[in-house]
């Protein structure tokens, strides 16, 4: 069959012109060209995606410093036996428009890892976490004492952060020349995941927001019922964390503080006193009890000037909402509970039984 050819007027007829790639093309075409020349395809598929030969079977770390260029990070790479070739780093970061994209951090990668999945790491930002554990009774000293263990601060620099006036929290108390720590009690423990090259003050901040999630409208509501502020709720939350031993026993602890309390009786709490000797872990002895101190509550009636410790929600809530007893007194047994009294001879005889006098 004779094929009927369309006839075109001339006058409709456009020129053909050539359209350059886009610029933001032209560096990755140009990469690939330069790369393809170096290594051959086959080679260059094996610097893409094939780790490094004669890899340590361990992790390597990587610290990437801020405003390091693409060119400095390949390097330090390669450097590292990360990747095999910093050339093919540079040519896919920029095919892949990563350049400006490299995170600064501590990186870990695993002998198993391609330089797509290092560049992909490192766009993404996964460095390493380093996960701090702060139990609950801490004092913000033990505090001090963990976080410089990691060896992730300045310690200079993280005393100076843990013992600032600065941080705006509307439920951090005015400062009090008689209170040592002003951060002490809010601090809330958990376990926290840093960062190489995080400031301290940004892991106090950390800590303080951490506190201020657990304080709900509820527990302000039960504070203004007791007409107690939050400092005082707290404060009397970490002598409740350091005598409970055992969870039962915290709102039974907590009726004997609100009872002694409400009668404007003393508390009489050791570990009171021995915040104000500075060992929350020294043995008490009989002398210890005199020691001059607003801390000691053998010696100044109700509530001491702050917290002596970071408290747990548990025993915030033990301190918002006690027992209902008439307890007033308990004593230590051999297996980490106490036994409870209303008078005072029932105290002395539970004292001669578990404590021999």
């Amino acid at each position: 069959m004779a094929m009927l050819l369309k006839r075109v007027r001339p006058d409709t007829l456009q020129p053909q012109v050539y359209k350059a790639p886009h610029k933001r093309w032209l560096g990755a075409i140009l990469a690939v060209a330069i790369l393809l020349a170096a290594g051959g395809g086959y080679a260059t598929w094996q610097v893409v995606n094939l780790p490094p030969p004669h890899r340590t079977t361990q992790d390597v770390k990587v610290v990437i410093p801020q405003g390091a260029s693409t060119h400095a990070i390949a390097a330090m790479l390669q450097n590292a036996g990360v990747i095999r070739s910093a050339l093919a780093f540079r040519v896919v970061a920029r095919i892949r428009r990563a350049d400006g994209e490299l995170k600064p951090g501590e990186y870990a990668f695993s002998p198993a890892d391609t330089l797509l999945t290092v560049l992909d790491k490192i766009v993404s930002g996964r460095v390493v976490t380093y996960a701090v554990t702060i139990p609950e009774g801490y004092t913000v000293t033990q505090i001090e004492a963990e976080l410089a263990a990691t060896g992730l601060f300045d310690p200079q620099s993280l005393h100076a952060a843990l013992h600032s006036q600065d941080y705006n929290f509307p439920f951090l108390p005015p400062p009090d020349p008689r209170r040592p720590e002003p951060l002490e009690g809010y601090l809330f423990p958990d376990t926290y995941f840093l960062v190489r090259g995080m400031q301290p003050q940004a892991v106090v901040e950390m800590m303080l927001k951490k506190f201020s999630a657990q304080l709900t409208p509820a527990d302000l509501a039960r504070a203004d019922e007791l007409h107690m502020s939050v400092d005082q709720v707290i404060t009397l939350a970490s002598i409740i964390e350091k005598e409970a031993k055992v969870e039962s026993e915290r709102a039974l602890i907590s009726s004997v503080y609100h009872n002694r309390l409400s009668i404007g009786m003393k508390l009489d709490a050791d570990p009171t006193v021995q915040y104000a000797l500075g060992d929350p872990a020294r043995p008490l002895y009989r002398t210890d009890l005199s020691v001059d101190s607003p801390y000691n509550t053998y010696k100044y009636g109700g509530l001491p000037p702050g917290p002596i410790c970071n408290p747990g929600r548990a025993s915030i809530t033990a301190a918002l909402w006690p027992a209902t007893t008439k307890y007033l007194y308990f004593v230590a047994k051999n297996d980490g509970t106490h036994a409870f009294a209303t008078t005072y001879a029932e105290q002395l005889a539970n004292e001669r039984k578990y404590r021999g006098h």
